[in-house]
Parts: C-alpha cells; structure tokens; sequence
C-alpha cells in the first residue's frame, strides 16, 4: 500500500473513531458536559485532530445526527397495488415508531430537548437533520399515495405531520420520560392511527 492510500486510510478511521466516541458521549452525558477533550480521550486522538476533521463541537454533533438519520429515514416505498394502502401505513408507521422509540433515538432527543436553551444552535442542526428530514420523506410518501388515487390527498406535507404526529402522541412523551407500565402501547397507537387515515383519506 502508497503512503498516500495507507494516510487516507487512517485519516477516514480516526474520524471514524471521533464519530463513535462523540455519540457515546453525547449519550451519556449533557451537550455542555461532554468536551472536546473528554471526546478526544474516549476516540483515542488528540485535541487538535478533531478540530482538523471538525469546526467545532455543534459541527461533531451534526455530523453525529447525520449518520443516525442516513439508517433512521430509510422509510419502505409505496406499494403498486390500493388494496395494499393498510398495510403499507402500518408498515411504515411500526419503523417509524421502532425508531423513535430506540434508546439512541431518545438520548438524542433528551440531549438536544436539555441542551436547546443553552446552545440554541443544537435545536436547528437536530431539526434539520432530523425531523425536517423525516417530514419531506414522507412527505413524498403521501404525495405518491395521492398520485396514485389510493388515498385523497390534498396537502401531502400536512397530511405527514398528521401522520406522525398521531404515531408520538403522548407515547412518545412516556418514552423520553421513560414511564414503565405503559397502558397505550405501540400496536394500539400504529393500529388507531391507521384506522383514522383510512377513514380520512381513503378512497
């Protein structure tokens, strides 16, 4: 191996690393906490390197929310077939709430929902890779299904808001509050809010 290949190679590592370090961390403790130094320290790398790979802290925090909403939005297509249309919103209202509801997912929303006072930064760079992300995909979802006549759709953008925010509700709340004994559990919540899309928007 070139000494130019063997340098990129370990170039992309460390940043790996940083990365890796950055979203335990971020996980752990608060945004204030959580120092350069201390990110430095757990990714095995100087102070300086991740300065040459990020601007600054906000900017490793981006790039941490960037990577989880690359798997987190890879929401399922649009089936060929109406009498599909049921199924396909249960289908993507159980991975949408499959991963609000995982334990990184919360500790990216409690971070940023703790922090968003003190660095009002945090709030729009989760906003925009995150949720405004999630929106516009389904979003294009609706509108497809819309397109297609499976459902009346006037407002596809409205209609994704709706959509997800019948799926948080006050379960989602339970979650980030980590409430046990929950008596409105996921499958209720996905199957009610299917029904009323149905009953609002079918054909």
């Amino acid at each position: 191996m070139s000494l130019k290949k063997k340098k990129k190679t370990n170039t992309r590592s460390k940043r790996d690393l940083i990365i890796d370090a950055a979203t335990e961390m971020f996980l752990e403790a608060p945004f204030a906490v959580v120092s350069v130094d201390l990110i430095a320290k757990r990714a095995g790398v100087s102070k300086a390197t991740i300065y040459a790979h990020f601007g600054s802290k906000v900017d490793l925090f981006e790039e941490v929310i960037n990577r989880r909403a690359a798997t987190f939005w890879q929401v399922p297509e649009v089936p060929d077939h109406a009498d599909e249309t049921a199924q396909y919103l249960r289908q993507i209202g159980t991975f949408f709430v499959d991963q609000l509801t995982r334990k990184e997912t919360l500790g990216i929303f409690r971070q940023v929902i703790g922090s968003a006072t003190s660095f009002p930064d945090l709030a729009g760079v989760f906003y925009r890779a995150g949720p405004a992300r999630g929106i516009a995909i389904f979003e294009q979802r609706f509108a497809e299904l819309g397109q297609k006549g499976f459902l009346n759709i006037e407002n596809p953008r409205l209609t994704a808001e709706m959509f997800m925010s019948m799926l948080k509700g006050g379960f989602h709340m339970r979650c980030l509050l980590d409430m046990k004994n929950d008596p409105i559990g996921p499958e209720l919540v996905i199957e009610e809010t299917v029904r009323v899309m149905m009953a609002s928007y079918g054909p």
